[in-house]
């Protein structure tokens, strides 16, 4: 019974080794344990606190601030004399492919002090969300900061195609749907055996960068078969491109043009959230070349400005301030500029913003949120 004993245990000490020996190497090799974990509404959130890499664009490292989010440290109490805007996006404005310090929304704040105005520009954005999550954040989190103005920066693209269950390639996220009764939120993630399961291993994920690493790259699989799994309903053989982008185009699929009015019902709910309390709402619109080549755009006749406008034409009619960035940065990369990560062997289907594009883009953004403040 010895023998048997000493080998479990000399068994054991050999597993746990090897165990050690392998998270000793992934982390060599600049990995990691989670800095997310499960969040009830949003599906995911950064932990507060947590450090983070990024790697795979670019390079950025540091930490969350106390609140989970990717900016200065702030107090939830707003400082006298200070003006704040609450700023809503993805991981254009997250900004995780540069430092903080070279990130659009941390430029702008950088140019209001450099003139002497105390303002801060506080970014609620991550990863990921697109508008139904960022009305979430918006009555959730931001708004308990007491900002002066709320910015939503909107992706033409994934912020569309993940608005419906049925068009996303990402279902453990919150979705929002038109009713009788006006907008209505569903959480179904939350019933799923992948979400409970994600919540009862993330402290294993959270001190272990060797069980982060084999969850990431078992999600990053079954993403990709998501992605194989999810053709357009419906497609048009005459259309090209398909999908989110077929709405650039004369013929715009029936699933993609719902999740876009989903969108549109979202932004209304989050223009009436700051009506309500008296804070000035701004939209501003990212370029939308991001989803095409220059084959795809001759070949469908496709207009890279077509969301925007349907964009600026809703803002119109509410009184929303709106901003759209197609334009100039189209100038500039026709100049030559290089203001993305390259992301594929064509130059115009990028990546997200380097530190040229983010400069860019708080060159931009930062009159736009004066006027807004102002209003």
């Amino acid at each position: 019974m010895r023998k048997v004993w000493g080998k479990i245990m000399l068994a054991g000490g050999m597993a746990l080794a090897t165990l050690l020996a392998a998270e000793w190497v992934i982390r060599q090799k600049g990995f990691l344990p989670s800095a997310a974990e499960p969040d009830p509404d949003l599906g995911w959130r950064w932990s507060p606190g947590a450090r983070y890499r990024f790697q795979e664009e670019g390079y950025s490292e540091g930490r969350f601030n106390r609140f989970g989010m990717r900016d200065v440290e702030r107090e939830r109490m707003k400082p006298g004399g200070v003006r704040r805007v609450a700023l809503l996006g993805d991981s254009f404005v997250e900004g995780l492919t540069v430092p903080l310090e070279k990130t659009f929304a941390f430029l702008a704040e950088q140019q209001f002090h450099a003139a002497g105005r105390s303002v801060e520009v506080l970014n609620f954005a991550r990863s990921g969300m697109g508008p139904t999550e960022e009305l979430i954040v918006l009555k959730r989190d931001a708004l308990g900061f007491d900002p002066d103005a709320v910015c939503l920066v909107y992706l033409p693209g994934n912020d569309i195609s993940d608005a419906r269950p049925e068009t996303t390639t990402d279902p453990a996220r919150p979705f929002a749907r038109r009713t009788e009764r006006g907008l209505e939120l569903t959480f179904r993630f939350r019933d799923t055996r992948g979400y409970r399961l994600r919540r009862w291993i993330n402290p294993l994920k959270q001190h272990s960068a060797l069980v982060s690493w084999a969850i990431a790259r078992q999600r990053h699989r079954q993403q990709e078969r998501l992605r194989a799994a999810v053709p357009p309903a419906a497609p048009n053989p005459l259309v090209s491109p398909q999908g989110v982008t077929s709405l650039f185009t004369s013929h715009p699929e029936a699933p993609y043009e719902r999740a876009f009015d989903v969108n549109l019902a979202v932004l209304d709910e989050i223009h009436a959230a700051c009506r309500a309390r008296g804070i000035p709402f701004g939209l501003v619109i990212l370029p939308a070349y991001l989803y095409f080549t220059a084959d795809e755009l001759a070949a469908a006749g496709a207009d890279p400005s077509a969301i925007a406008r349907r964009l600026q034409a809703w803002a119109a009619e509410r009184g929303v301030a709106c901003l759209a960035l197609q334009s100039p940065f189209e100038e500039e990369v026709a100049r030559g500029v290089r203001l993305h990560f390259p992301c594929g062997p064509e130059p115009w289907n990028v990546g997200h913003f380097n530190e040229e594009g983010n400069a860019l883009a708080a060159q931009l953004l930062k009159p736009f949120l004066e006027g807004l403040l102002a209003r």
